[in-house]
């Protein structure tokens, strides 16, 4: 009988141990998915914010509307002035080189 009690005793000991060990995990565990839900939900207001300035930014080029062609060749054509006007400088710099060589 005497034994009996002494095993029931010691089974006991050994759930009771097992028991901590397994709140222990859940506690670990309770405490990863806390940390994992803050990450995630600091990434979701991430996301909506940098959704919310792409719809604005859509929003301001609808509201710009389409460029006419002109602008398209005013600068086209402004661009080869510039480039024409760069060489003519160009030749010039390359003039004072030389006669101060």
């Amino acid at each position: 009988m005497e034994k009996a009690i002494d095993k029931l005793t010691h089974d006991f000991q050994e759930y009771r141990s097992s028991l901590e060990v397994m709140q222990n995990h859940q506690a670990e565990d309770s405490r990863s998915m806390a940390k994992q839900q803050k990450s995630t939900e600091r990434y979701l207001a991430k996301k909506n914010l940098l959704v919310n300035k792409k719809d604005e930014c859509n929003r301001n080029i609808r509201d710009l509307g389409v460029l006419p062609e002109e602008a398209f060749d005013k600068y086209i054509n402004e661009k080869s002035d510039r480039v024409s006007l760069t060489s003519d400088l160009d030749s010039q710099v390359q003039l004072v080189i030389a006669v101060n060589s």
